[in-house]
């Protein structure tokens, strides 16, 4: 290995599993947190109300995150690093969006 691709590994090195919380998975839940609020809003919208692709999607977004938590959990006692407050308040916003359009997705129609 040449001085530059040790440096870029050390950098990478450095910079992921050296700080002290671990902060990787912010931006999966944030796409995962709007795609959440996105379909929530179709679920209220009894014009735009697919039940079928909306619980599909909701309960896949219910395991990716439930998967993500118990991931980073090993990985950040793995490389005895801290959770990040961020990341776990996103995942807890995101499985209640969830959780809501399951319910207007099941919801009867008034007659």
């Amino acid at each position: 290995m040449d001085k530059t691709s040790c440096a870029v590994v050390y950098f990478l090195w450095e910079g992921i599993f050296m700080q002290d919380t671990f902060t990787l998975f912010e931006p999966v839940f944030y796409f995962i947190l709007a795609m959440s609020l996105i379909m929530l809003v179709l679920a209220i919208i009894p014009k735009y109300r697919s039940r079928f692709y909306q619980l599909l999607f909701s309960i896949s977004n219910l395991i990716l995150i439930v998967l993500l938590f118990f991931t980073e959990g090993i990985i950040v006692e793995e490389f005895e690093l801290k959770g990040d407050e961020v990341t776990f308040s996103l995942g807890i916003i995101a499985v209640t969006l969830n959780i809501l359009t399951v319910y207007f997705a099941l919801r009867k129609k008034a007659a």
